[in-house]
């Protein structure tokens, strides 16, 4: 059985015959996938959020917009390094007599 299976107290084969309206959906049957769905609903809520959380997601909102700001900055034509680009070489080999 799933978790909604057993929050719902049928079998899985059960309940295919109800969704595909093989068996009537009885109103006790009904008022409990009603309150499983109402729990369900609850568990699923996100918890709620300190004023701490709140500003820390603030900042770092802040932080990647200012980060793609210099990135498009840095990137513009205008702001591209003449330096030329330090490449890693091969190493040499130190050969022991």
């Amino acid at each position: 059985m799933n978790d909604w299976t057993k929050g719902l107290g049928v079998t899985q084969p059960h309940y295919s015959k109800i969704v595909g309206g093989v068996v009537p959906l009885t109103p006790q049957r009904a008022a409990v996938v009603e309150a499983w769905l109402e729990g369900a609903v609850r568990r699923d809520a996100p918890p709620p959020v300190s004023d701490r959380a709140m500003r820390i997601r603030r900042i770092a909102g802040s932080i990647q917009v200012q980060l793609r700001e210099l990135t498009d900055l840095l990137t513009s034509e205008g702001a591209r390094s003449r330096r030329p680009v330090k490449r890693a070489g091969k190493r040499e080999k130190i050969v022991k007599d």
